[in-house]
């Protein structure tokens, strides 16, 4: 079986002095090598297929065949990293609370523990919520297609 350490070795060797970096790394037990990348700019196409080109130049496939994918984790992906929160400031989420309560709102602060998340109210005010990272199940980002005006 492939190592996983091995794996995010070659990747953080390949992403370094870049603003580029793991969010998470699975292989399954049939050697289905998964790599999710996020970045704090833009993560492109040509970002995974040069990663994936660097991790398939340091595997030997007649030692070990294996499939390997390359990508973001998705818009639909709840955040696994701080960082992906950070990277969020600004815009709305959706946060789900460990006791099912959903939660939207304007990401305002990230801190070590805990972030800000605005919650508009009704009547066009709004209140700021500090959440603890022990209490959230998971949060995403909230996906829009409404045309701005």
């Amino acid at each position: 079986m492939i190592d996983k350490n091995y794996i995010e070795s070659l990747v953080k060797k390949k992403l370094v002095n870049s603003d580029k970096f793991i969010v998470d790394i699975k292989i399954s037990a049939t050697n289905k090598i998964s790599v999710f990348l996020d970045s704090d700019t833009q993560l492109t196409i040509d970002d995974c297929v040069q990663v994936s080109r660097f991790i398939e130049s340091n595997l030997d496939r007649d030692k070990e065949d294996f499939e390997l994918q390359v990508s973001s984790p998705g818009i639909t992906e709840s955040f696994k990293l701080k960082r992906q929160y950070q990277k969020n400031i600004g815009r709305e989420i959706s946060v789900t609370l460990n006791d099912g309560l959903i939660l939207k709102g304007v990401l305002l602060k990230v801190s070590d523990k805990s972030i800000i998340l605005q919650k508009n109210i009704k009547n066009k005010s709004h209140i700021e919520l500090k959440i603890s990272f022990t209490d959230i199940k998971q949060a995403k980002p909230v996906i829009s297609f409404k045309r701005q005006k």
